[in-house]
């Protein structure tokens, strides 16, 4: 996960602070799957009712999206010159960038007709028997993310009004992002316009959720841009002058 951006934060005593700002977040996540076995029921292309059964090896998947944040947060710091600082809060995520990139796959796939009491295994005109798919991509359908984060570390001071953040975080997101176009959608699902085309989707529909996930080293150049900061921070650093 990679982010950029600024946020301000409006201290209203001198340990407690409200922030918000705009943050623009990369993520990127990796699936792989190999001997998944999928099967529902459909109708063929002649309209028979059929248990479409499918198998799928050697397949693996990179996704990456692109969210434009919003946070608002609460910090508490404590101390003197250098501070501890621990924030929390929610993000507002609005997806600006989706793609999904898959390998080459093996299918291999069936049909039950219940109706007779027959399974197919090797008629590709409708949709059954060994398929070498090609490389599978696209961008999904997202909608908006609400995540919490939390954020603790230590604030230093290296200069009047300029201080670093150093910091461990974690996001978490509460809400699946996917739209309700991916309701019922499987991953592999047979085509009734090309059966010799299976159709694939992204493998985020085999999740109940799709949603931010990330934690790691945070570290962050701050500047106070108010009178009242600068003042605060001149007295504190001069404070540290006296003998």
């Amino acid at each position: 996960m990679l982010v950029f951006g600024v946020v301000y934060t409006y201290f209203l005593s001198k340990d407690w602070g409200l922030s918000s700002g705009l943050e623009y977040a990369f993520y990127q996540g990796k699936i792989g799957l190999n001997g998944f076995a999928g099967t529902n029921a459909t109708f063929d292309i002649l309209n028979n009712p059929i248990i479409y059964n499918t198998r799928i090896g050697r397949y693996s998947e990179k996704q990456f999206a692109g969210l434009l944040n919003i946070p608002l947060s609460v910090q508490y710091r404590t101390g003197n010159n250098h501070r501890f600082y621990a924030s929390a809060g929610l993000k507002l995520g609005l997806p600006v960038y989706a793609k999904y990139s898959g390998s080459d796959a093996v299918l291999t796939a069936s049909g039950y007709y219940p109706d007779y009491d027959q399974t197919e295994i090797w008629q590709n005109d409708l949709g059954y028997g060994v398929f070498n798919l090609n490389e599978n991509s696209g961008k999904p359908d997202l909608g908006v993310s609400l995540s919490g984060t939390l954020e603790t570390g230590v604030k230093w001071n290296i200069g009047v009004g300029t201080a670093i953040y150093t910091g461990v975080f974690v996001d978490y997101g509460f809400n699946d992002m996917k739209k309700s176009s991916y309701a019922g959608k499987r991953f592999v699902e047979y085509n009734h316009y090309e059966p010799g085309r299976p159709l694939m989707n992204t493998a985020c529909v085999l999740t109940d959720r799709f949603s931010p996930l990330s934690f790691g080293l945070k570290v962050k150049l701050a500047f106070s841009v108010g009178c009242s900061d600068l003042l605060n921070d001149r007295k504190a650093y001069k404070s540290l002058r006296l003998p």
